[in-house]
């Protein structure tokens, strides 16, 4: 059995934004290796560093799998479309195969080829080099009729470059593996160009003649053109401003006046032009000349693209806003109490001002109270860490006033991870989280102490991973049940955890946004589908 495959597999970026192009690997050995973050300056954070493997066996059989906690995807070379491939499940891969690493982002497309095929490309390849040496001076051959018509059975034959009309590749290798039927048109142009004689691409200067022999034209021989001549030793005169005319309008060279970098947008096409007498005295009529435009500040410019293609890219993780979907208390449920304890939402580490935030919780805690009145088994608790908790007791009572729910509290807790937050009867724990719904620092002490059975911690990430495949949305709620011989349920008669992923303005964490108008409708939308998770678990 050969220590080596027999084939070479290589690993060429194809992304569908026309990055990554430039980057390629070879796996010319057998075993795995793997593709992740780190690897081609990926640095997604949502990319894991060992994401695809790529899988090459002594029976020359090639597998890919995916490894990471997000799901990546295959498409086969007769497929259209992406399939999303099951974590650790090796799948056979051919030429022509295209993989991503996550969901449309960072696309590569699998080539395999002969490696005996490519020592004789490569043998061509230098011989045909040796050979240029001396026939580069002499002029192209013309190919008969069944050579050109082999070539073109030869292209059509090959499958089409991925990377479209905009590829620059130049190796000769690229060109004998894939066709360019786009450069067909002009590589026949260039051929007829080089086929045709050099003198007879020269102009004829002297269209009188009616001789049919070819005359040669050189410098000392004099144009019978006296006019021409002259013209041509008379110095060329500057260019004038434009002249008004009565008969004529001057050209429009104004066109000089207007910024370089003023683009259509700044035109403001539907304003009327105003007229301007000119200064000359030789004529009596006025020329109609546009306003000049302002110049834009370009550093004002390029700050509101960047700000605005950045937050773009930011609040495609939002979820979608949807409001509130609250239900009436069934007669059934009467002795059941709904009790919730939750953090203040985006206000300690998420970087939103604290009288906006409290501004935010208010009105959604008031509208949740105002659609439950009478029902006084709903207790909302919200914690707050001592650090902040003066400041925020204070905007809560500037903005509720004597309008507070008696079924509404402020706790003042030492840390998110101090254990007096769960001793206060509830059913529902809800604690902040991230687009992963993983354990985060300000969450250790619930994973690790509160949700264990015996001392020992559960894999309480497992079971959020089941029950939630999808990345986390902000401002969505996701309910986790707790076992109940864990810590937490046991001791303090916790049911369920929410995770909450809710907006930030924190420039260190992810998903930062960017103003206001983005964050404060999130982070109500976020309330919102806490409290509604309280009326339906």
């Amino acid at each position: 059995m050969s220590s080596e495959p027999k084939d070479i597999l290589r690993v060429v970026g194809v992304n569908h934004d026309g990055t990554f192009k430039d980057y390629e690997n070879v796996y010319d050995q057998f075993g795995s290796s793997f593709i992740g973050r780190g690897d081609f300056d990926i640095q997604e954070k949502k990319c894991s560093r060992k994401q695809i493997s790529i899988i090459r066996n002594n029976d020359n059989s090639n597998f890919i799998a995916c490894n990471g906690v997000n799901p990546s995807y295959l498409k086969k070379h007769d497929q259209e479309f992406f399939v999303q491939m099951v974590r650790d499940q090796n799948y056979p891969i051919e030429n022509g195969d295209c993989f991503s690493m996550i969901y449309e982002s960072f696309t590569f497309q699998i080539i395999i080829e002969s490696k005996k095929n490519k020592q004789q490309q490569s043998n061509s390849n230098n011989s045909d080099n040796e050979n240029n040496t001396t026939t580069d001076k002499k002029r192209k051959a013309i190919d008969s009729d069944e050579k050109v018509e082999e070539k073109k059975k030869k292209k059509d034959e090959l499958p089409v470059c991925p990377h479209g009309a905009s590829c620059y590749r130049k190796n000769p290798t690229h060109f004998q593996e894939y066709s360019h039927p786009w450069n067909e048109k002009k590589s026949v142009s260039d051929d007829d160009q080089e086929t045709k004689n050099p003198k007879d691409l020269k102009p004829d200067l002297n269209k009188t003649s009616t001789t049919t022999t070819p005359k040669t034209i050189t410098d000392n021989v004099p144009i019978k053109q006296p006019d021409l001549q002259i013209q041509q030793k008379k110095p060329q005169p500057q260019p004038q401003p434009p002249q008004p005319n009565n008969d004529q309008q001057p050209q429009p060279q104004i066109k000089k006046d207007i910024p370089k970098k003023l683009t259509l947008q700044d035109i403001k096409k539907d304003e009327p032009k105003k007229t301007i007498p000119t200064t000359t005295t030789s004529s009596k009529n006025d020329i109609t000349i546009p306003n000049p435009i302002p110049t834009p500040n370009p550093l004002v410019a390029a700050s509101n693209n960047d700000k605005a293609q950045q937050q773009s890219e930011e609040i495609s993780n939002a979820g979608k806003i949807v409001g509130p979907k609250y239900k009436k208390k069934k007669l059934s449920d009467v002795h059941k109490p709904r009790t919730l304890v939750f953090p203040f939402l985006s206000s300690i580490k998420c970087g939103i001002d604290i009288d906006k935030a409290a501004e935010i919780a208010s009105q959604a805690i008031q509208e949740y109270l105002q659609f439950h009145q009478n029902e006084e088994d709903i207790k909302l608790k919200m914690v707050i860490e001592k650090t902040i908790y003066s400041d925020a007791l204070e905007s809560f009572k500037k903005i509720l006033g004597n309008k507070w729910d008696k079924r509404f509290e402020i706790l003042s807790i030492e840390n998110l991870n101090s254990i007096e937050q769960f001793s206060n009867n509830c059913r529902i724990y809800a604690t902040e989280s991230t687009w992963r719904l993983k354990k985060i620092p300000s969450n250790k002490f619930l994973y690790e102490d509160m949700l264990s059975i015996d001392g020992k911690a559960i894999n309480f990430e497992k079971d959020t991973k089941n029950r939630f495949p999808n990345p986390a949305k902000i401002g969505k709620s996701y309910p986790v049940a707790v076992n109940v011989e864990t810590r937490l349920h046991k001791e303090y008669g916790v049911e369920y955890v929410v995770l909450i992923l809710p907006p930030n303005m924190n420039p260190l964490k992810p998903d930062c946004l960017a103003s206001y108008t983005q964050s404060l409708p999130l982070l109500k939308e976020s309330y919102h589908s806490l409290f509604t998770v309280l009326d339906n678990f």
